[in-house]
């Protein structure tokens, strides 16, 4: 686990901003950068090495979690060398929990 190199800040911001604007949206710098300033501000955590229990997936991930609470956070795979959202699975959202 590491923090993310200013490259792949950059992919999660075109990412996050194709998501925010639209794909067909053209991003000006001044959007552009104001969402990199604000990924800059919170925690993200890299795992180049990731690998499912069983066969399916095994490439880099990335989480980031948001400043307001814990529970704000979201995950993106690395597909074809760009990040791609991932939703949680409803499966596991649905799991009672135990502390």
């Amino acid at each position: 686990m590491r923090k993310p190199t200013e490259k792949e800040y950059e992919k999660l911001t075109d990412y996050v901003v194709g998501l925010k604007y639209g794909k067909e949206h053209t991003t000006s710098q001044a959007e552009f950068f104001e969402e990199l300033g604000y990924l800059k501000s919170c925690y993200i955590a890299i795992f180049d090495d990731y690998v499912t229990d069983c066969p399916g997936y095994a490439e880099k991930i990335a989480m980031v979690v948001y400043g307001g609470s814990p529970d704000y956070y979201q995950l993106f795979i690395e597909k074809n060398g760009k990040f791609e959202y991932l939703p949680q699975s409803q499966d596991f959202i649905d799991l009672p929990r135990k502390i």
